[in-house]
């Protein structure tokens, strides 16, 4: 029986660049570096192939001449390039995460990279995007170090960096489903699971009990694909509290970040000049706002702030607004109406997925009956317009 996933579903609108220019890079270095080594032989002469076998013939069960005979200019190379915790090099912590051991390691770390990876740019945009990869790529080689830190085999493969996209992905789209190839002798067919089904399994069953259970110094990093799990979770934490979605909303705005001290009395400022009605000041006031200050704002203020810049067609900024209270404000009254006004934004942007993930959370929050109302006919409309779309494609 093989289950494997092959996508899924719903996906942000948009095109995740470095996403692909992640795959490509992982893609380039294996056809132009690894596989015209792997079909180099070795000499036996050569110090760098003495230290090799001093390091590991004793350990392997294959006998000395055979394992000199299948030895590669590539083993020298992951030798030398690869991170050994016994000897750590700060370069072989990143040229690691861009080499693999065949073209089936290669392609399994594509693939997961490819199904998870597109959403998670297209939440946070590509500079972070890039920097959370390379982070949970080191913390999750960090990890592995710290689990054998006498081994001298080296770690190589994306898959730690692959495991922090997905841990951030877990945390970030908890209503997507994965799709997932079922092959069972004569029976095959694509069933769609809740995605954090499938990634808690990935952590806990294909992981965490190995991790566990397992006492080896090759094979599968179980470590690393911990570390990369839980350093993508922090980082998604991280982002929801702290990330900075400010950007956005200070093209919106005339001012800049004040210096601290005079930033003391911001939010008594924002508030008197949002009851005023001197809404452009507000949003002034907001931007100078530090972002602790903010989390004590009144609910509806901030919400009043962004559907003024919906009304006023500063969509992004107003999304902005909205998606900063909903990270930060996870225990709010109010949290269900941010939700829906959120995928209001988005479905007259016409970002369907995105709003349909909105609209459906008001179901699941302590949201009042209206608003669940307005949510189900708003799911109504995306579905409409999902079918408007498929009939003007089979036209």
């Amino acid at each position: 029986m093989m289950v494997f996933p092959v996508g899924d579903e719903p996906n942000l609108k948009g095109r995740p660049v470095i996403n692909y220019i992640l795959i490509g890079i992982n893609v380039a270095i294996f056809v132009l570096i690894s596989l015209p080594l792997m079909g180099q032989g070795v000499d036996p002469r050569d110090p760098a192939v003495q230290e090799y076998l001093r390091l590991f013939a004793m350990k392997s069960q294959v006998p000395l001449p055979e394992l000199l005979r299948s030895l590669s200019a590539y083993d020298l190379f992951v030798m030398s390039h690869g991170f050994k915790p016994a000897a750590p090099q700060l370069s072989d912590l990143f040229t690691s995460m861009f080499l693999h051991a065949n073209w089936m390691h290669l392609a399994g770390n594509m693939l997961f990279l490819w199904i998870y990876g597109d959403n998670v740019e297209l939440h946070v945009g590509r500079g972070a995007y890039a920097l959370i990869y390379l982070a949970t790529g080191m913390a999750a080689t960090a990890l592995f170090a710290l689990t054998g830190l006498h081994s001298s085999a080296p770690l190589v493969g994306a898959s730690g960096a692959i495991s922090g996209v997905m841990g951030c992905y877990f945390l970030w789209f908890p209503r997507n489903q994965v799709r997932l190839l079922v092959w069972f002798f004569l029976f095959i067919n694509v069933v769609k699971i809740p995605a954090r089904w499938v990634l808690g399994f990935y952590l806990v069953v294909d992981n965490l009990l190995p991790f566990m259970l397992a006492k080896q110094e090759g094979g599968v990093a179980y470590g690393a694909h911990l570390g990369g799990f839980v350093a993508g979770l922090g980082c998604a934490a991280v982002y929801n509290r702290w990330g900075s979605r400010d950007t956005v909303v200070r093209r919106a705005s005339h001012t800049t970040v004040l210096p601290f001290a005079a930033a003391s009395s911001l939010s008594e400022s924002f508030a008197d000049a949002l009851h005023a009605g001197r809404l452009r000041e507000a949003l002034d006031a907001y931007v100078a706002i530090s972002t602790r200050e903010r989390l004590q704002l009144h609910d509806d203020d901030v919400l009043a702030l962004a559907d003024w810049l919906v009304e006023t067609g500063e969509y992004e900024a107003g999304l902005a607004v909205l998606q900063r209270f909903i990270a930060t404000h996870p225990m709010s009254r109010a949290l269900g109406l941010a939700h829906l006004r959120a995928g209001m934004v988005h479905l007259k942007l016409d970002r369907l997925p995105a709003a349909q993930q909105h609209f459906l959370t008001v179901l699941d929050v302590q949201a009042s009956r209206d608003l669940q109302e307005a949510a189900r006919s708003a799911l109504g409309e995306v579905a409409e317009r999902v079918r408007a779309r498929q009939r003007l494609r089979f036209n």
